[in-house]
């Protein structure tokens, strides 16, 4: 079944990459489904070049994944399952890709976040439900929010994306709705938690999950309202994009975990796109979305391999010397991280190098410039640390199980998506026609990327000498994501506990029991106990009564 499935999956990306290369203009397909007084139900796919490529590089990217997962899940006892998940994954991003339908989208939306939380906890244990729990709530805020915004769409009587100009007034709610709700796809700050807590799931999942489909979502959701957003949701996104990039930076820096490594640079690079569509770069943001799926799919392969032979330990200070052992997935592993820094003429380069110069040359404040320069120092930090534990350091800790490097179903995916991520860059620019202004600058802002880079390199090795980093007071604030993660988790649920604790004293124990229905019965009772007293008593009871009464009407009269 998974050697029929990736095939596949194959077949429609070529098939997708041949409309792409074909279609040239931008096309809208209807299909009406029902018409009711002034509304009509319809179902429309969006035909254009963005649509066509996302998704021929997502199912190449799949078909790689489940070719992977032949070797990586190996014995698996319910592989159908899993390759079950994974094509519902794989259906409900092209249901978000194709369709510009808000209410369908949701299908694609919604289906995205509860594949997800099934893979996420496809490993049956208390950390895995964990993590799928704060995947899925994070991810219920999104949903809620897409829903809001399309009950305010029903006064148009229509959901698709483009009829949102004619709301005037209601369409800065809604594009309020989609920002964050984007964001919370695409674990922005301060949505930033279930992202590297979805690690539990097995590691082919990661590689599809943070390379082309749940994380990007949100991206590709602003990319196709880019034209609505004004410039005070434009400076919220830039904003929100550098302060991620630096979280997930300074985070990743103090991370010892192989996968929540890869996890926090996908979410760094994330905060580049989203930096990129707030300067109003839509191109840049696509270009980079699609080169970083690539090689950030082929980072996760390479160390599913790597954790593969090395009994399923996820820890970078127990690997090392990989060079050696493994020279394909190593070689592989070097070539996407250095991708990901941004190396000359790697793919990333292409992309994150324009997205520098660019933000060179934008009015931006001096504070926004420094802190994403800071970000992409950051990123070459983390890369080169991780290729100093992995394939340099020596392995003082476990022995290799076996190295099954030769096994085609480990070596063949590995290599194609080595490939493909060298030659995406210069291909893609080439295939796009990105409509970019080449940025003129000088000798020195044109080799700052570059020389963030070798700044990085020296910075790594300073750390490693346990000079000054290790003993910095923001160790635990870095390595708790800016304290993002606990608050996401015990105390946010302990305060709901806290305030139902109070409520049941003060309110249902409380107030309820004197003025409700149990104090209205209390009351009553004793009333007509009283009264009952009164009508039992002796006859000289209700003489002196008598004679009271007359009393006080003659004192009163």
């Amino acid at each position: 079944m998974v050697i029929f499935w990736y095939k596949i999956l194959y077949f429609f990306s070529f098939v997708m990459f041949t409309f792409f290369l074909w279609v040239s203009d931008f096309y809208i397909f209807e299909f009406s489904l029902l018409e009711l007084n002034s509304m009509s139900v319809s179902f429309p796919l969006v035909i254009d070049k963005i649509s066509l490529s996302f998704s021929s590089i997502m199912l190449f990217i799949s078909g790689s994944v489940v070719y992977f997962a032949n070797y990586y899940m190996m014995g698996e006892k319910y592989m159908n399952r899993f390759i079950v998940l994974i094509l519902l994954f794989i259906l409900s991003m092209n249901f978000l890709i194709f369709v510009p339908n808000l209410i369908t989208l949701l299908l694609g939306w919604d289906g995205l976040g509860i594949v997800s939380f099934l893979l996420v906890i496809y490993y049956q244990n208390s950390k895995s439900l964990s993590a799928g729990l704060i995947t899925i709530l994070s991810n219920r805020i999104g949903d809620s929010l897409l829903i809001i915004s399309i009950g305010y769409m029903t006064m148009v009587n229509n959901w698709n994306i483009f009829y949102l100009e004619s709301m005037s007034g209601f369409m800065i709610v809604v594009l309020w709705c989609i920002v964050i709700a984007a964001m919370t796809k695409s674990a922005q700050i301060p949505f930033s938690a279930w992202l590297p807590a979805a690690m539990a799931a097995p590691t082919p999942v990661s590689a599809l999950v943070h390379s082309s489909t749940l994380v990007t979502a949100g991206v590709y959701m602003l990319i196709r309202f880019f034209d609505q957003l004004g410039e005070t949701l434009m400076w919220y996104i830039l904003h929100i994009g550098v302060l991620t990039t630096l979280m997930a930076g300074m985070s990743a820096i103090f991370e010892s975990d192989l996968k929540k490594v890869i996890a926090l640079s996908t979410l760094s690079q994330l905060g580049v796109m989203m930096f990129s569509i707030g300067l109003g770069m839509k191109e840049l943001c696509i270009f980079h979305l699609f080169t970083h799926a690539l090689f950030k799919a082929l980072l996760f392969m390479c160390a599913g391999s790597m954790i593969h032979s090395h009994h399923h330990s996820q820890d970078i200070r127990k690997v090392g010397m990989m060079w050696y052992y493994m020279p394909i997935s190593s070689c592989s592993l070097n070539i996407a991280n250095l991708s990901l820094c941004g190396f000359p003429f790697l793919s990333g380069f292409y992309s994150k190098d324009l997205i520098l110069e660019s933000m060179l040359e934008n009015k931006i404040t001096i504070l926004t410039l420094i802190l994403m320069v800071l970000g992409t120092l950051l990123t070459t930090l983390y890369s080169v640390r991780l290729t100093f534990f992995s394939l340099i350091k020596i392995n003082n800790f476990m022995p290799l199980s076996s190295s099954l490097e030769e096994n085609s179903n480990n070596i063949n995916p590995i290599q194609m998506m080595t490939l493909v991520s060298i030659i995406s860059g210069p291909s893609l620019y080439w295939m796009m026609n990105y409509e970019v202004n080449e940025p003129w600058l000088g000798t020195v802002e044109k080799f700052l990327p570059f020389a963030l880079f070798l700044f990085g390199v020296l910075l790594m090795y300073i750390s490693q000498q346990n000079f000054f980093l290790k003993k910095m007071k923001v160790t635990y604030m870095s390595s708790s994501m800016w304290f993002i993660a606990p608050l996401s988790s015990q105390p946010l649920v302990k305060s709901f506990f806290y305030f139902s604790e109070n409520n049941i004293k003060l309110i249902d124990q409380g107030w309820n029991e004197i003025i409700g229905g149990q104090g209205i019965f209390k009351m009553s009772n004793f009333i007509f106990t009283n009264f009952t007293k009164i009508q039992y008593n002796k006859i000289n009871i209700f003489v002196v009564l008598f004679f009271l009464n007359i009393i006080m009407m003659m004192l009163f009269m």
